[in-house]
């Protein structure tokens, strides 16, 4: 029983970055045996005001609704983790980047079919997101996700960067 609560996150019930450290080292392995791994990391534009200002129910509202909205869309095999406020990981294997964006599609969707009218703005979510390189390590591909979603956060409203190794 303890064992299961430390592996979730308590506002969402999703499993949390405890859970996916115990997981990457099978998820590398099945990249490095069938080379299609794509990385996603989801931020909320408009975290530190939902934080700072709505405060933490309104924050941990949300959160919860999103979560629902990407379990919802979550294909068979992905592995959906809470990073933290309102911060999500997508992990896919056996995925392309196309496939990845036909989900991001679907996920932005859904996400502008919630009301959410007691914000003064829109709810946003931006996308960062990697593809497995042979040779990549669980740090490689969690930094190159992290820069791609920093800089989706930049552009804001729902933006999506993909790094590619070069």
């Amino acid at each position: 029983m303890l064992e299961s609560t430390t592996y979730r996150d308590a506002v969402t019930g999703l499993h949390n970055l405890r859970y996916l450290e115990a997981r990457w080292p099978m998820l590398l392995a099945q990249a490095i045996d069938h080379p299609s791994l794509c990385v996603l990391h989801l931020g909320v534009d408009q975290s530190t005001y939902l934080r700072d200002v709505m405060g933490e129910a309104k924050s941990n509202d949300c959160s919860v609704r999103i979560a629902k909205v990407l379990q919802d869309t979550l294909p068979e095999g992905a592995e959906l983790i809470a990073g933290g406020q309102l911060v999500f990981k997508l992990i896919l294997p056996a995925s392309s980047a196309d496939l990845a964006n036909v989900l991001i599609e679907q996920i932005q969707h859904q996400l502008a079919l919630l009301d959410f009218s007691d914000l003064p703005e829109a709810l946003t979510l931006s996308m960062g997101g990697t593809i497995y390189q042979q040779g990549d390590t669980v740090d490689v591909l969690q930094l190159r996700a992290d820069l791609a979603l920093y800089l989706a956060m930049r552009h804001g409203a729902g933006a999506v960067v993909w790094e590619m190794a070069v």
